[in-house]
């Protein structure tokens, strides 16, 4: 059995699932329901940083993928 495959496709031999995958599924708090507006907020004043971040991971895996 090849373990560095996807968990939702390992199945045991009688066909059923190895792993309920979907268990791993971060969901949303309560708290979050109730102040989606305010999330919303502050996902985009800090839009420009999560971007930035997101800049420099990649620059950062082309530059070890290069040497």
């Amino acid at each position: 059995m090849d373990l560095n495959c996807d968990p939702a496709i390992l199945q045991r031999e009688n066909g059923h699932r190895l792993k309920n995958s979907s268990q791993n599924i971060p969901r949303g708090s309560q708290e979050l329901k109730e102040n989606s507006e305010e999330w919303l907020k502050l996902q985009h004043a800090f839009a420009p940083v999560f971007e930035w971040i997101s800049e420099l991971v990649l620059f950062s895996l082309i530059v070890f993928l290069l040497n």
